[in-house]
């Protein structure tokens, strides 16, 4: 029913909610320095700060009432909801999975927590509807597949991979390194198997 729009301001950023019917102004909420919306977990729309306050903030989309919860991890990127827990990536190289409380507004602590090391920017990640997760890291050229304990079930060698989508067989990166995309095919129950990487040059 509505678009929510990255509003980026001097002093702190919003996000603006706009209704498709009629283009109609509904109103801005304050979200943090330098945020973006990337994930909606049915109640929710969710925008992790990129900066150093290591907020993630939950936007009821009903009346734009804003919660947050802090993970302690600076640099977040991107999440993606399983229908039950929210996963966040950072470019520090961790990804967090967060189990908010939409009754009583809260975060529990953090379900489980990956880290990489700080060897490659965790960018984007996906739910495959299955319980797992996939996870883009750039900078190891690998996309990794976590379970719900966040534990590493495989890894995939992908040229640079940035962005992830998932349409239900298959998982598609963009990457960075090639100007190409990737396609992977889900096995659905834990694993993976890239099929082709297709040149856009």
């Amino acid at each position: 029913a509505n678009i929510w729009v990255e509003h980026v301001q001097p002093g702190g950023n919003l996000l603006d909610n706009l209704r498709t019917s009629d283009n109609q102004y509904l109103g801005s909420y304050f979200v943090g320095g330098s945020t973006a919306p990337s994930g909606f977990d049915g109640v929710n729309i969710i925008a992790p700060d990129h900066g150093a306050s290591g907020k993630v903030y939950f936007i009821r989309a009903a009346d734009g009432f804003p919660s947050t919860c802090i993970t302690g991890i600076a640099n977040l990127d991107s999440v993606a909801f399983d229908g039950q827990y929210v996963w966040v990536s950072s470019n520090s190289g961790y990804v967090v999975a967060l189990n908010f409380n939409n009754t009583t507004r809260t975060c529990a602590p953090p379900v489980c927590t990956y880290t990489n090391g700080g060897a490659s920017r965790l960018y984007d990640l996906v739910s495959d509807g299955n319980g797992y997760i996939w996870v883009t890291a750039i900078d190891t050229n690998q996309v990794i597949e976590l379970n719900s304990s966040c534990g590493v079930v495989t890894s995939i060698t992908v040229p640079g991979p940035v962005g992830i989508v998932y349409d239900g067989t298959y998982l598609w990166t963009a990457n960075d390194f090639g100007s190409s995309i990737s396609q992977i095919a889900d096995s659905g129950a834990g694993g993976g198997t890239l099929i082709n990487t297709i040149s856009l040059s």
